[in-house]
């Protein structure tokens, strides 16, 4: 009984780190196809995509839009999925949402558009 509440208490323990660094699903699929790599925002861990292959525009937009309401990265690569496919409006209203929260990234394809 004491070894089964010390083994508990050494997970316990470990799963703590782990649950502060937990990122949601829908971030880390968006980052995988939707993040920038040159996002000073963007965790090192994350590759990121230079162009959204035309065949992960959707999933992008999907999963960036789920998660943009709790991540300034997830909002800028959001615009990014949109300009990807051809939503200049939305794309901008993105970028502006994510500028808004501080996303330098955003606010350079701002300037750019």
């Amino acid at each position: 009984m004491v070894m089964r509440a010390y083994l508990l208490a050494t997970l316990l323990t470990l799963a703590v780190p782990l649950a502060a660094q937990a990122q949601s699903a829908d971030l880390v699929l968006c980052d995988r196809v939707a993040a920038d790599p040159s996002d000073p925002d963007k965790p090192a861990d994350v590759k990121g995509v230079t162009e959204i292959a035309s065949s992960d525009v959707r999933t992008a937009i999907k999963f960036c839009k789920q998660a943009a309401s709790s991540s300034r990265r997830a909002m800028f690569a959001l615009g990014r999925a949109y300009a990807a496919n051809g939503q200049t409006s939305e794309a901008i209203i993105a970028w502006r949402k994510a500028a808004d929260k501080g996303s330098s990234a955003a606010m350079v394809e701002l300037g750019v558009a």
